[in-house]
């Protein structure tokens, strides 16, 4: 046998899924055309069956598409507009009013300690008034170490720390 005619008896059987013994003929017959007609006929019916609209005549609502609804706005002018007043609890207005005091140190003299702001002096049980929100706030110094104050409102603490400056 030649080179060629062993590929022809050995592989391309072999890649056919058909086994050959030497010595004997084999017939396969391969329906590839009717075959591939009835694939393509299969693929074809199932496009075909997606690409229709399925129409619901029970009337329920599909849940898969939202309710339109025409919206209505009002155009806003500023002789309408509503004014937002921001509220905040006593907490955190104790936290902004610390916020805004310039606190940029500590001293000792003698044995008191002095919370340095920029133009005073305050020691412990001084109060001071702090503008916030164009209202004015008394608050009370009640706790001084050297890297942080407390200050009181009412019945309400808050300690921050004292911001150093050289």
């Amino acid at each position: 046998m030649s080179k060629k005619n062993t590929l022809f008896c050995f592989f391309i059987p072999a890649l056919l899924g058909v086994s050959v013994s030497s010595g004997q003929s084999v017939t396969v017959t391969l329906n590839l055309p009717a075959q591939r007609d009835t694939v393509i006929a299969n693929g074809a019916a199932f496009l075909a069956a997606r690409d229709k609209t399925i129409v619901d005549d029970t009337g329920a609502p599909d849940p898969f598409i939202g309710k339109v609804v025409e919206s209505i706005v009002e155009e806003a002018t500023v002789e309408n507009a509503p004014i937002a007043k921001v509220v905040i609890n006593e907490v955190e207005l104790l936290q902004n009013l610390a916020n805004k005091m310039p606190a940029r140190g500590t001293a000792i003299m003698g044995e008191d300690r002095f919370l340095l702001l920029s133009q005073k002096r305050l020691k412990v049980g001084d109060s001071t008034i702090i503008s916030f929100d164009g209202k004015d706030y008394e608050v009370w110094l009640t706790g001084l170490s050297s890297t942080t104050f407390t200050i009181r409102r009412n019945e309400l603490t808050y300690t921050r720390a004292v911001l150093l400056s050289r």
